[in-house]
């Protein structure tokens, strides 16, 4: 019986030789029935929607402005810290 994908070899009682030639066997076909698998499966994707795709979106914009200016302070006091231990600028 093939195997899904290669991380479940193990799961399934093979050994790793007879593993990869399962996998190498599946590997093997056509392009047109690559093609029709690869429909299914974007078929089964539950996309995110619009909202949910735009409420992450700018979600991470936050957390990337939030961590720009947290490491923007942080630079600034050891800069100013590194100055003061080292007596450069005053």
């Amino acid at each position: 019986m093939p195997i899904a994908c290669m991380t479940g070899w193990r799961s399934a009682g093979l050994g790793a030789r007879e593993a990869v030639s399962d996998w190498n066997i599946m590997a093997i076909g056509s392009p047109v029935e690559f093609l029709r698998q690869v429909r299914q499966e974007v078929g089964r994707v539950t996309w995110p929607s619009r909202k949910e795709t735009t409420i992450t979106t700018a979600m991470v914009f936050l957390m990337v402005i939030a961590a720009a200016i947290f490491f923007f302070l942080v630079d600034l006091g050891l800069g100013h810290l590194v100055r003061v231990v080292l007596g450069i600028g005053g």
